[in-house]
């Protein structure tokens, strides 16, 4: 389909989320029904579609809401004021946080906060995969509560099936935001 030029901006925002709606969703399924063996491959699996979700969530977020960019660029909160408007998406606070995936990128800063004044006795682990907490005396940087699909990131945590769910929401309203794009009714001006 031949996308005509003065929709041609909005269109490609609007498919970019959509692809990223589709990666997280993808992930989302992979980690529910996996139920592979605890070896280092399977930890690499499961923390690597954990990454594709919160990344995705994170991208879907940096579309929608301006944060600490809003002051230096101001279109930018222009874009995402009117982005957010059109879809009109409804309540996402886990999408507008994203607040393990910043532990997970940032994951520096973080052990900044958490190694020093570490006890001689605590121990390590980068990952973890089980229901409930870890044993006191050990740090886990990367946690997934197999039971509640609940991820932890050195402090911060998000239940996988809630963000899943925003983003599937989110994903309804990006495909009637599309059509209705290019069905040429309305026209969204993003930028001036």
């Amino acid at each position: 389909m031949a996308i005509p030029v003065d929709v041609f901006g909005p269109s490609m925002m609007l498919e970019e989320m959509d692809m990223q709606c589709r990666l997280a969703t993808y992930a989302s399924e992979f980690l529910r029904e996996w139920s592979g063996e605890l070896t280092p491959r399977g930890y690499l699996a499961t923390f690597g579609h954990v990454g594709i979700v919160l990344n995705s969530a994170a991208v879907l977020s940096a579309f929608l809401f301006p944060k600490h960019r809003a002051k230096k660029h101001p279109e930018v909160a222009i874009r995402c004021d009117r982005l957010l408007r059109f879809i009109d998406p409804g309540d996402i606070p886990l999408i507008e946080r994203a607040v393990v995936r910043n532990a997970f990128a940032h994951i520096d800063e973080r052990l900044d906060e958490h190694l020093p004044g570490l006890k001689p006795e605590t121990t390590y682990s980068p990952w973890m995969i089980a229901s409930g907490m870890p044993p006191a005396d050990r740090l886990v940087t990367k946690r997934l509560d197999e039971a509640t699909l609940t991820v932890w990131y050195t402090g911060e945590s998000v239940k996988l099936v809630d963000l899943d769910a925003e983003i599937r929401g989110l994903h309804a309203k990006i495909e009637v935001a599309s059509d209705r794009l290019h069905s040429g009714q309305v026209k969204l001006v993003l930028w001036d």
